[in-house]
C-alpha cells in the first residue's frame, strides 16, 4: 500500500491505528490530473455520482471537519506524519500536502 492508502486506510477506520505515516502521497486526489485520471477509471467519470471523495484523504478531513458533531476523527495521541521532499518535481501540482495540511488542521487533526 502506498502513502495515500495509507491515509485512507487510517482516516476511514478512525481509533483503530495509533498512527499513520505517507511519504510522498497524493493527498488530494480529486484536485490533481493523476488522481482524476485514476479515480475515472476506477470509479467512473463522474466525481459526484461515483462518491470519489470517500477516496480522498482531504475530502475526508474536510466532510469530518463540517460535521463537527461526529466526533474526532483521530483519538487523543494519534498522529499523521506526511513526509514530502520539497524538491519534488510533483509537489504543487500532483501531491498537494498543503491541502492535506489545512484539512487536517480544520478537522483538528495534528499533523506532521
Amino acid at each position: 500500500m502506498g502513502g495515500h492508502g495509507a491515509l485512507i486506510s487510517a482516516l476511514k477506520n478512525p481509533g483503530k491505528y495509533y498512527s499513520v505515516s505517507a511519504f510522498a502521497p497524493i493527498c488530494h486526489p480529486t484536485d490533481c490530473p493523476w488522481g482524476k485520471k485514476c479515480f475515472s477509471n476506477y470509479l467512473g467519470e463522474s466525481p459526484d455520482a461515483s462518491g470519489w471523495a470517500a477516496y480522498d484523504a482531504t475530502e475526508l478531513l474536510l466532510a469530518h471537519a463540517a460535521a463537527a458533531a461526529a466526533g474526532p476523527i483521530v483519538k487523543s495521541g494519534e498522529r499523521v506524519l506526511v513526509d514530502q521532499g520539497a524538491d519534488d518535481s510533483f509537489l504543487e501540482q500532483q501531491l498537494k500536502p498543503g491541502a492535506l495540511e489545512a484539512a487536517c488542521k480544520k478537522a483538528g487533526v495534528p499533523v506532521r
